[in-house]
């Protein structure tokens, strides 16, 4: 949609390095949502990558992940 500039701005005034998973994605979803709406884990597909090994590999959080 063309809320990208809103939800950037958002994110960027919220975030801080060293974050763990949780408050990360929680942080996200803060963004996405804006203050009009509400995001459930079942409005989302989140995934986190791992850069180890040697390649990258996508992880498919479930929805109970996404709860803790």
């Amino acid at each position: 949609g063309g809320d990208a500039e809103s939800i950037n701005e958002r994110l960027a005034s919220t975030w801080a390095d060293g974050l763990d998973r949780g408050a990360a994605i929680a942080l996200g979803v803060a963004a996405l949502a804006g203050p009009d709406r509400d995001i459930t884990s079942t409005d989302l597909e989140v995934a986190d990558l791992a850069r180890t090994n040697g390649r990258r590999c996508f992880h498919r959080l479930s929805n109970v992940d996404l709860e803790a």
